[in-house]
C-alpha cells in the first residue's frame, strides 16, 4: 500500500495519531502543529511517544510560548470529549513515574496500547524505541546519532530559511537522505520488518508506531505497518477517517 497525502484540509476524524513532536526542542515546528490541531478534531487522539523532549530540556532548557500552546490545544481536545492515549517513548520516559496517576480525566499514560479500527482489526500502539537493541542501536550510539541529527536539523533550518526567501516550499533534508542513502533505507526497512514481526507475535492485525521520524503506511502478509512521522521535519500525522480508512497528512504542504 502506498502512502498518500491529503490535498485539502479535513475537519473531523475518528482518530488522530501523532508522534515525535519533540516539544522543548528548537527543531519542533510547534506553530504548524498548533495550526493542524486547530483545524482538526477527533474522537480519539493517540500520542505515540517523544511528544516532550526530556533529553533536550535537560541538556539545554528551551520552551517558547508556542510549545505551551500545543499543550493547551491537546488539553482542549480532551475538554471536547476526545479520548487521549499517551504512549511514552524514550525522550519522554521521565513521565513514567506518573503512569499510575490520573493527570487529567480522559488522558491515559502507558507503554503500549491497542486501537480497534472500524473493521474490528486491532492495532498495536507503541513508540518503537524498545527495538533499538535489535537494530544494534546502543544508548551511546543513540546519543551520538542524536547529536548528528541535531546538526542535520540545524542545516535543514538554514536551507529552508533561504528557500523561504525565494518563496520555495519546505524541504526535508533528512527525508531525502532516508529515501536515497542505502544505509538509511536498510535501517528503515529493518525497523519496519521487526515491528511487523512483533505485531504477529502479539496477535494484532497491525502496528502504529513512531521513533524513526519516517511516515509510512504499508502492508506485508495482511499485517499493516503505519508510522505518523514527526513534527521536526515531515510535520505529518496519521488519521483515521470516520469510514475507517487511514491516511497520512503532511501539514507542511499547507504552510
Amino acid at each position: 500500500m502506498q502512502d498518500k497525502a491529503t490535498k485539502t484540509p479535513k475537519s473531523h476524524f475518528r482518530s488522530i495519531f501523532l508522534s515525535d513532536v519533540h516539544l522543548g526542542s528548537k527543531a519542533c515546528h510547534a506553530e504548524l502543529l498548533n495550526n493542524f490541531l486547530k483545524n482538526h478534531s477527533c474522537d480519539n487522539l493517540y500520542l505515540l511517544g517523544d511528544i516532550i523532549d526530556g533529553w533536550r530540556i535537560k541538556k539545554n532548557f528551551y520552551w517558547p510560548e508556542s510549545h505551551s500552546h500545543v499543550i493547551r490545544q491537546l488539553i482542549n481536545k480532551q475538554r471536547h470529549n476526545a479520548k487521549i492515549v499517551y504512549v511514552l517513548g524514550n525522550h519522554d520516559g521521565f513521565l513514567r513515574q506518573w503512569m499510575t496517576e490520573i493527570l487529567l480525566e480522559g488522558v491515559t499514560l502507558c507503554n503500549e496500547a491497542t486501537h480497534t479500527g472500524v473493521d474490528g482489526k486491532n492495532y498495536l500502539l507503541l513508540h518503537g524505541d524498545i527495538f533499538d537493541a535489535a537494530l544494534n542501536a546502543t544508548k551511546w550510539m543513540t546519543l551520538v546519532g542524536d547529536s548528528a541529527y541535531d546538526v542535520l536539523i540545524f542545516t535543514n533550518r538554514i536551507l529552508n530559511g533561504i528557500r523561504k526567501l525565494f518563496r520555495m516550499k519546505h524541504y526535508s533534508l533528512s527525508s531525502k537522505i532516508k529515501n536515497n542513502v542505502q544505509h538509511a533505507i536498510d535501517f528503515v526497512s529493518r525497523y519496519e520488518s521487526i515491528l511487523l514481526n512483533y505485531c504477529v507475535t502479539r496477535k494484532h492485525d497491525g502496528v502504529i508506531c513512531g521513533h524513526i521520524h519516517f511516515p509510512a503506511i504499508r502492508e506485508a502478509d495482511d499485517i499493516r505497518y503505519m508510522n505518523p512521522g514527526d513534527w521536526q521535519e515531515s510535520c505529518s500525522a496519521l488519521v483515521e477517517h470516520i469510514d475507517g480508512t487511514f491516511e497520512l497528512i503532511y501539514w507542511n504542504e499547507f504552510r
